[in-house]
């Protein structure tokens, strides 16, 4: 292994590290792992569950054409855990359409995403 690869594997493993820690945990320390199941019945485990996904808006710029409906340009849907429940099978959760050249930026502030050990859903 050349140094340039050992200095590079170190500070990965540092970074993974520093984000673990990152993780919040629930009340009196408890573990806040939450699993959610997309619309493939796939399960994802999230180590921060509902504090794993984006907390603010910081820009959004609807695309050409614009959605049809205002309920579909609406950003503050994209924040928090996702609310496809798929015990109902619900075929419309809240999204957001961004049209052609749309773009959205979020935040996440209270968290931090890492890969951990656990069931993935794989495309």
């Amino acid at each position: 292994m050349t140094i340039a690869a050992a200095i590079a594997r170190r500070r990965a493993a540092l970074v993974a590290a520093l984000f673990a820690a990152a993780i919040p945990l629930g009340v009196a320390g408890q573990d806040t792992a939450k699993t959610y199941t997309d619309a493939r019945r796939k399960a994802i485990v999230f180590p921060a569950g509902d504090a794993s996904f984006a907390d603010e808006i910081v820009a959004f710029d609807v695309g050409t054409p614009p959605p049809r409906e205002a309920r579909f340009a609406d950003p503050s849907t994209t924040l928090g855990p996702p609310d496809y429940d798929v015990r109902t099978n619900q075929k419309t959760p809240r999204t957001l359409t961004l049209g052609c050249g749309g773009t959205l930026v979020v935040r996440f502030t209270d968290n931090a995403l890492v890969d951990v050990a656990g069931p993935a859903s794989k495309t």
